[in-house]
Protein backbone atom coordinates (compact mmCIF):
# COMPACT_ATOMS: atom_id res chain seq x y z
CA UNK A 1 0.00 0.00 0.00
CA UNK A 2 2.85 2.40 0.78
CA UNK A 3 4.38 1.69 -2.63
CA UNK A 4 1.06 2.60 -4.26
CA UNK A 5 0.99 5.90 -2.38
CA UNK A 6 4.56 6.74 -3.43
CA UNK A 7 3.76 6.10 -7.08
CA UNK A 8 0.89 8.61 -6.88
CA UNK A 9 3.09 11.41 -5.50
CA UNK A 10 4.22 13.66 -8.36
CA UNK A 11 7.95 13.82 -8.89
CA UNK A 12 9.58 17.13 -7.96
CA UNK A 13 13.12 18.21 -8.75
CA UNK A 14 14.05 17.80 -5.09
CA UNK A 15 12.90 14.18 -5.10
CA UNK A 16 14.26 13.35 -8.57
CA UNK A 17 18.06 13.47 -8.80
CA UNK A 18 17.96 13.16 -12.60
CA UNK A 19 15.75 16.23 -12.92
CA UNK A 20 18.02 18.07 -10.51
CA UNK A 21 21.05 17.19 -12.66
CA UNK A 22 19.25 18.34 -15.80
CA UNK A 23 18.38 21.65 -14.15
CA UNK A 24 21.98 22.13 -13.03
CA UNK A 25 23.28 21.33 -16.50
CA UNK A 26 20.78 23.73 -18.09
CA UNK A 27 21.91 26.49 -15.73
CA UNK A 28 25.55 25.73 -16.53
CA UNK A 29 24.85 25.84 -20.27
CA UNK A 30 23.09 29.18 -19.83
CA UNK A 31 26.08 30.61 -17.97
CA UNK A 32 28.46 29.30 -20.64
CA UNK A 33 26.35 30.95 -23.35
CA UNK A 34 26.59 34.25 -21.47
CA UNK A 35 30.37 33.94 -21.14
CA UNK A 36 30.72 33.08 -24.82
CA UNK A 37 28.61 36.12 -25.76
CA UNK A 38 30.89 38.32 -23.67
CA UNK A 39 34.02 36.76 -25.22
CA UNK A 40 32.60 37.24 -28.72
CA UNK A 41 31.87 40.90 -27.99
CA UNK A 42 35.43 41.41 -26.74
CA UNK A 43 36.88 39.77 -29.86
CA UNK A 44 34.72 41.88 -32.18
CA UNK A 45 35.77 45.08 -30.38
CA UNK A 46 39.45 44.06 -30.60
CA UNK A 47 39.09 43.31 -34.32
CA UNK A 48 37.48 46.71 -34.85
CA UNK A 49 40.37 48.45 -33.06
CA UNK A 50 42.99 46.55 -35.07
CA UNK A 51 41.16 47.22 -38.34
CA UNK A 52 40.88 50.92 -37.52
CA UNK A 53 44.57 51.14 -36.64
CA UNK A 54 45.45 49.52 -39.97
CA UNK A 55 43.21 51.95 -41.82
CA UNK A 56 44.99 54.86 -40.13
CA UNK A 57 48.40 53.82 -41.46
CA UNK A 58 49.52 56.53 -43.87
CA UNK A 59 49.95 55.58 -47.52
CA UNK A 60 52.56 57.32 -49.65
CA UNK A 61 52.36 57.78 -53.39
CA UNK A 62 55.98 56.91 -54.06
CA UNK A 63 59.00 55.41 -52.31
CA UNK A 64 60.59 58.88 -52.23
CA UNK A 65 57.60 60.23 -50.30
CA UNK A 66 57.92 57.33 -47.87
CA UNK A 67 61.65 57.92 -47.32
CA UNK A 68 61.04 61.65 -46.85
CA UNK A 69 58.30 60.97 -44.30
CA UNK A 70 60.52 58.54 -42.41
CA UNK A 71 63.37 61.03 -42.43
CA UNK A 72 61.03 63.66 -40.96
CA UNK A 73 60.03 61.38 -38.10
CA UNK A 74 56.77 60.25 -39.68
CA UNK A 75 55.41 63.72 -40.30
CA UNK A 76 53.58 64.25 -43.58
CA UNK A 77 55.68 65.95 -46.21
CA UNK A 78 53.42 68.26 -48.22
CA UNK A 79 56.26 70.03 -50.06
CA UNK A 80 55.33 68.53 -53.47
Amino acid sequence: MLADMKSQIPSTPQSNPTALNVDAQAALIGEMENLLDIAETLVVKKEERVTQSLLEIPVWGSPRDLVAALANGGEDDDSD
